[in-house]
């Protein structure tokens, strides 16, 4: 599903989502939705790759601080519209996390934190997720989805939008997991930095190893908490104010032969 060449040196998890995908058979359409890391300071040759992808929406999901910390300038001076949604701002639970991780800071303890983090996504992006549909639906030119590694909470809302279309489980789930091995160095020291605040002490490297990588039984956890609590996906898009007709409209820009659906 995801392009699996690098298209960008400056963010390795930059990519394209793509391919055959619904359960109608239809393909996502080429160069309309990209997921990321965080695009910082790219060279020139990153440039020109950049404008020749026509983004005109970027849907920023990092944290006031964690953007005060690490700009990036590139989509104002491209022209794009950038849309802030802090999800960590709403993640429930934070503080049982962070306790429990604290009281565990070893590689199981980190995998726990992973799952109880993004088992806080669900309700982190619901009342943003309308925003998030009518903006795809109706953007002028392609769409991105980035955070600092582009592999947690933009690996849940692309995750949800591609069951929101329909896709399989093992689709949306192989587009996760082609995040693995495209970790940003810069990503990386964020995180450190991240979770040094949290606990007050410095995690071991293969404990951050843990944090920095993606699991199927992560992103299960998101699946999990959006079954539990909202009663499945259908239920999760319509409590959020996703109405049939923005799946529609998401459909038509996202899906290469929707026509044939109407």
């Amino acid at each position: 599903m995801a392009d699996p060449g690098t298209l960008l040196a400056c963010a390795p998890n930059f990519r394209a989502v793509s391919g055959p995908v619904t359960q109608y058979g239809l393909p996502l359409a080429q160069r309309k939705l990209y997921r990321a890391d965080a695009v910082v300071d790219p060279a020139p040759g990153d440039q020109r790759v950049l404008a020749g992808l026509g983004i005109s929406l970027v849907f920023d999901l990092r944290s006031a601080a964690e953007r005060e910390r690490v700009p990036s300038m590139i989509w104002a001076s491209a022209g794009a519209t950038v849309q802030p949604i802090d999800m960590l701002a709403h993640v429930q639970g934070g503080s049982d996390l962070w306790m429990d991780f604290k009281a565990r800071p070893d590689r199981r303890g980190a995998e726990a934190a992973m799952r109880a983090l993004y088992a806080g996504f669900p309700d982190a992006l619901h009342d943003h997720l309308r925003l998030l549909v009518e903006g795809i639906a109706n953007a002028e030119g392609a769409v991105l989805i980035h955070c600092t590694a582009g592999k947690d909470r933009t690996g849940f809302a692309v995750a949800i939008l591609l069951a929101a279309l329909g896709v399989p489980m093992v689709r949306i789930m192989a587009d996760y997991l082609a995040s693995l091995g495209r970790e940003n160095d810069q990503a990386r020291e964020e995180t450190r930095q991240l979770i040094t605040g949290r606990l007050g002490f410095r995690l071991e490297e293969d404990v951050l190893d843990r944090l920095m990588t993606v699991d199927e039984s992560y992103l299960a956890a998101s699946f999990a908490r959006v079954d539990q609590r909202f009663g499945g996906v259908a239920s999760y898009l319509g409590s959020a104010g996703v109405s049939a007709e923005h799946i529609a409209a998401l459909e038509h820009v996202l899906l290469a032969g929707a026509s044939r659906l109407e």
